[in-house]
């Protein structure tokens, strides 16, 4: 709430586009993880209730993107990016992570766009990017 009240908010009342990485979906499906092994709950209905709960005190997200791809590869890359092997446990909560945000985005279809990895280049995902937000920004400036 802190990055969202004290940056996101005023930028949105200002009619700017912000492109935030892992946001409020992201944590409500790593919230929804975590909560649900420590109360034997469900983690897609946790996720959903966080993400609910979350749109009473700030605007959700027009749009999601979801980068998908081979996770043992994102996870070797985020090793050597950080300089740090991840341990078993870190490993299969990235994995679960992985799965539960599939169903949740099964669920927000309507703003989640999953975009894989393998199957796009890193200027195709661009051109993808860019073309979401030129659509944005001209349904905007009508209003």
């Amino acid at each position: 709430m802190y990055k969202y009240e004290s940056t996101i908010r005023e930028a949105l009342e200002n009619g700017k586009v912000v492109v935030e990485d892992r946001g409020i979906d992201t944590i409500a499906v790593y919230q929804g993880i975590l909560i649900a092994q420590r109360n034997d709950g469900n983690p897609l209905q946790i996720a959903q209730e966080i993400f609910d709960f979350s749109k009473l005190y700030r605007r959700p997200p027009d749009t999601t993107f979801l980068f998908k791809g081979d996770t043992d590869f994102a996870i070797r890359r985020a090793e050597i990016r950080d300089k740090s092997e991840y341990t078993p446990e870190e490993i299969k909560l990235l994995k679960r992570v992985e799965k539960l945000y599939s169903l949740y985005s099964e669920k927000h279809k309507d703003r989640i766009i999953p975009l894989d990895i393998s199957e796009h280049s890193t200027e195709e995902i661009y051109c993808i990017l860019k073309g979401k937000i030129d659509k944005y920004l001209e349904l905007n400036k009508e209003r």
